[in-house]
Formats: C-alpha cells, structure tokens, sequence
C-alpha cells in the first residue's frame, strides 16, 4: 500500500481548501456617495458600488473584506497584488496591463468640469478651450478617455490634490479655476461641507464613463472574476442594480450612456 501519495494527495486537498476559504480583499477610494467609509455599515464601507458589489458577492456564496483607502493608495494596492482586487475605477489601457477588469460595469459615471457659480469659463467641450486656467485633479484619477489625452498633451494646466474633497475645496476657495468630477460626486461634496449651490457643472457633459470591477493579475482570479459578470449581469437585467440607483440618486439612473 503506497501511503504517501495518498497522504500527499490528502494535505494538497486541505491546503487548497483553506487558500478558498481565505475571504478575498478589496479596496474601496474614498469616493462619496459611490463609495466611502462607514462604521455603521458591517463592511466599514457604504455607497453605489459598494452595495452592488457587497449583493453581488453575497449571492456567489464568497466570503470578502473591504478596506477604504485615498484613491492612489488602493490603485497601488491592487496592482502590487497586495490586494485581490478594487471597486468603482475606470479602465485604461495603462491599468488593463495589470488589472483583470470585469466586463460588466456598475455604472456610468458623467464626468463634468465644474466652476464656481458666476464664473465666465469658456467652455467648449474641447480642452484648448481653458488653456491658461487651473484645472484641479484628484492624484491618480482617471477622468475619461478624453480628459486623461487633455491631461498628458500638456495643453492644460494640471493641478492635483490629494483627495476629491481637496480637489473641491480647492475650487471653492478659489485656488484652481476649474474641476473634473463625475457629478454626483461633486454635488455630494459640496452638500457635505454647507455649499451646495456654490458649484455648476460646465456643458458640454466631458464624457460619460463606465465604472467596474477590477482584480489584481497577480492573484490569478479570473475564473471568480467570470463568475462576478454573471451575477452582476443578472442583477441588472432582474433591475436589482436600479433599486440601487433610485436609493443614491432618485430618479437619476446612471447605467444609462
């Protein structure tokens, strides 16, 4: 009786148990009211995304932490493999290198540039249009195809901040001249602060981006990255993600392009 490779066969079995029972982690920006810490909440963390993915993983059965972090911080996480993977970011060819992004996305979030109400910014919707003016940006953000051309052509005046709050504090206090946001995002944040009203969205709309799901490539997951677009596509067609949109946005209904 040959003992050994059975036993072997055994311990590989246990070892490869234990690696599936390790809950998967995810980092979460700090992006309000997409995502944002909360210690009511039983994730410590609360928002669009974070409901969707939360419902999304409770239905496949997964075990999983969340850890909310300043948007370069959980961008470098999941790229180092320090992480499994990360909620609510765009997809650019640079991160794709890196990332394993799911196909099906949360959202469309409508990036816009944002000015102080009353101020004359001629606005075009071509980025030549504010050569000269300020424009605050949040450290490692993507804004959009378009936006993220405008940002390394050098024909715009880049300003970064650590934070989107930063980003539009800055704004209002009057140290940039402009912003990107998505707009619920800076409608949010300046609500937060007592401002509301203090800020307008510029038309034209910049872009209209959709947010996803991402896994580290280091971390191998792409079977349960497969299985997360299957349930994350049910959930939009069974309009579970809707429910969701209604709760953060009222009629607003960010899966339309």
């Amino acid at each position: 009786m040959r003992v050994f490779p059975i036993l072997l066969i055994v311990m590989l079995f246990v070892a490869g148990t234990a690696e599936a029972a390790e809950p998967l982690s995810f980092v979460v920006p700090e992006y309000p009211p997409h995502s944002f810490a909360d210690s009511s909440s039983p994730h410590g963390a609360s928002g669009l995304s974070v409901d969707i993915v939360s419902a999304a993983l409770d239905k496949m059965g997964v075990s999983y932490t969340l850890k909310v972090y300043p948007w370069a911080r959980s961008l470098y996480l999941v790229e180092q493999g320090v992480v499994d993977g990360v909620i609510n970011l765009y997809m650019t060819p640079e991160r794709q290198q890196v990332l394993d992004y799911c196909s099906e996305p949360l959202f469309f979030e409508r990036v816009y540039l944002f000015a102080r109400a009353g101020t004359t910014i001629g606005w075009n919707g071509d980025f030549r249009s504010i050569a000269g003016k300020r424009l605050g940006v949040a450290l490692g953000f993507s804004y959009g195809a378009r936006a993220d051309a405008a940002k390394v052509s050098g024909e715009i005046n880049i300003i970064e901040f650590y934070s989107m709050q930063e980003n539009i504090n800055a704004l209002m206090d009057g140290n940039v001249d402009v912003v990107l946001s998505d707009s619920d995002v800076a409608r949010y944040l300046t609500k937060s602060v007592g401002k509301e009203g203090m800020l307008v969205a510029l038309n034209p709309i910049v872009e209209s981006v959709p947010s996803y799901v991402a896994f580290s490539k280091k971390r191998n997951l792409q079977q349960l990255r497969d299985r997360l677009d299957e349930v994350l596509r049910a959930m939009r067609e069974n309009g579970d993600i809707a429910l969701w949109e209604r709760k953060y946005y009222g009629h607003q209904d960010k899966s339309d392009k």
